[in-house]
């Protein structure tokens, strides 16, 4: 055997070894369904934020003077505050567990280290 040899058969691809459509398409769905994740994440913040901004004495922490003051079961005495930082931290659950397939399937494709 040389070094200028050719190759009797030539290799052929098996189903095995083809597993890159699938991980592509599965990191597609779940991009998608990031963005709409991270979107929704992003209007919870902004409606909490809304809110404490229109209603000061809806927060649980405050600054006055440079110094911080907790109120105890501050958010429980607004119950509306209590469910939009409910849907926050809901929305914020999704996006980062859809984040953290993202970033597996970008490792298994190889696309990332």
């Amino acid at each position: 055997m040389t070094w200028f040899t050719r190759a009797l058969a030539k290799p052929t691809a098996t189903s095995h070894q083809n597993p890159v459509s699938s991980i592509d398409t599965e990191l597609e769905q779940v991009e998608a369904a990031y963005l709409c994740a991270e979107k929704v994440f992003s209007q919870a913040t902004t409606a909490v934020l809304r809110f404490q901004r229109e209603n000061r004495e809806a927060g649980v922490l405050m600054v006055i003077d440079g110094r911080a003051f907790m109120r105890v079961n501050g958010a429980g005495l607004n119950p509306r505050l209590q469910e939009l930082c409910s849907l926050r931290e809901e929305s914020r659950r999704l996006r980062n567990e859809l984040l953290n397939q993202r970033a597996d399937l970008l490792r298994r494709a190889g696309k990332v280290r």
